[in-house]
């Protein structure tokens, strides 16, 4: 008989995780991808994509996708596609962070307050 394998009392602690987890997402619209200049925070200044944290209950790729819609008023128009997976530190972390590709070829690009420019 296998034993089952049960946490000690320090592995209970699920609340400190060890890397965060963050989506991403290359947002497609005639040939192009959308990138966001960051306006403040560790990334000031930055070009990146649609991202961020992802938050509990999320899947990643729910998160990615509330980011995208949070940070440029975008959703898909068409199939998420899973594209990596990188390593990045994030806010003195190590995260994880799973990017995805969609085509969005609807709506205005609109901005949140967490960025300065779009391109």
């Amino acid at each position: 008989m296998v034993e089952e394998w049960q946490p000690n009392e320090s592995e209970r602690d699920w609340e400190t995780p060890l890397f965060l987890v963050a989506g991403g997402v290359f947002a497609e619209r005639d040939g192009k991808i959308l990138i966001l200049k960051r306006a403040g925070g560790e990334m000031k200044g930055g070009w990146d994509v649609p991202g961020g944290i992802v938050e509990r209950g999320e899947t990643p790729q729910l998160g990615a996708m509330r980011e995208l819609e949070e940070e440029a008023g975008l959703r898909p128009s068409g199939p998420v596609r899973l594209v990596g997976v990188t390593a990045m530190p994030l806010y003195g972390q190590e995260a994880v962070r799973i990017m995805y590709s969609a085509s969005c070829d609807e709506g205005e690009v609109v901005i949140s307050d967490e960025h300065e420019g779009v391109r």
